[in-house]
């Protein structure tokens, strides 16, 4: 601000007041360095503040977002598919170590490469159960996981 700006916002009836005598201080002299180091420091206080708050209301959130709906559950029940056949569908998709194990239920395809994956192929149990069940659902054979999509068993 020039010097004629200063002295007509700077005087006057409101340079009364103590607080804006010490404004009017700081603005002609410039900052102490006592004040500038009080400063940064409640800068730097204050960012940290708000670093912590958003860390735990974050966490608070990101809880949540990770309980996740068993969709596999739902499509078992939508199927009309026993508890006994959950549980196995479940531990094939443990197995398997897949993200989505509903995603096994899309298609005779993907229940194979499950299948194929988890490593049952030659589980006494599971190959005959899995052809029944993907008989069931898609009325089709269970394919071979090294066919490719389309061509004929």
């Amino acid at each position: 601000m020039n010097s004629l700006a200063q002295g007509t916002l700077l005087s006057g009836p409101l340079a009364v007041h103590p607080l804006l005598d010490s404004i009017r201080d700081t603005l002609t002299s410039g900052p102490k360095n006592a004040e500038s180091v009080a400063f940064i420091v409640g800068v730097v206080a204050f960012v940290l503040l708000v670093v912590v708050a958003a860390r735990v209301f974050g966490r608070e959130r990101g809880a949540a977002a990770q309980h996740q709906v068993d969709y596999l559950t739902i499509a078992v029940d939508v199927l009309g598919l026993s508890e006994s056949e959950r549980r196995d569908l479940q531990k094939i998709a443990r197995r398997a170590g897949l993200q989505q194990p509903v995603a096994m239920l899309l298609s005779p395809a993907n229940l194979a490469q499950a299948a194929a994956a988890a490593e049952i192929e030659h589980d006494p149990h599971f190959r005959p159960w899995l052809d029944e069940l993907c008989q069931r659902l898609f009325e089709t054979p269970l394919p071979d996981p090294q066919e490719p999509p389309g061509q004929p068993s």
